[in-house]
């Protein structure tokens, strides 16, 4: 095919003269994948999805979700992904679940919501509260010393422009 004109190669591999140019030309740029591509030499199963297989197959039968399936999994010391756990599900031929009402869904711990601070409620009177990090105001009088307003000048940080209150 080296001496061969590109109309008559393209017209016998079924491609148009036009195509056929183009494909030459981002062939010898580089921008087509590999033609010969090699196999990958090693191992081609999934140690993790076959370890926990049963499990999956047994958990589901009792009606467990795939995302209840994998925090299972997870709390056991084998993790897998809610997409392995649906692969291994799909391979055995488990339709996917129903979408389940809230009542019906188990109760799981989740963050709590706290309180939205108020500065309404900021007095600066002499009082008394009690906290758990009270050792962080030893440091107060260090900061006051460092004098941060002139380090921040000092550094010249973008930002660090300051408005002329000093902790002092």
């Amino acid at each position: 095919m080296d001496h061969v004109p590109s109309a008559d190669v393209a017209r016998r591999f079924g491609y148009t003269a036009g195509a056929f140019r183009v494909l030459c030309h981002a062939f010898r740029r580089g921008d087509l994948p590999e033609f010969f591509a090699a196999t990958r030499p090693g191992r081609h199963d999934q140690p993790k999805k076959s370890r926990a297989h049963d499990q999956i197959v047994a958990l589901r039968k009792r009606n467990y979700s795939v995302y209840e399936i994998s925090q299972t999994l997870k709390e056991q010391g084998a993790p897998l992904s809610a997409t392995a756990v649906r692969e291994v599900l799909a391979a055995e031929g488990f339709a996917p679940l129903p979408r389940r009402l809230d009542e019906e869904r188990p109760v799981r711990i989740g963050p709590n919501a706290q309180a939205v601070a108020n500065v309404g409620d900021f007095v600066l009177s002499p009082r008394e509260f009690i906290t758990r990090m009270g050792g962080l105001f030893l440091f107060v009088p260090d900061l006051v010393q460092l004098e941060s307003d002139t380090l921040a000048q000092a550094a010249k940080l973008p930002g660090s422009v300051t408005s002329g209150a000093n902790l002092t």
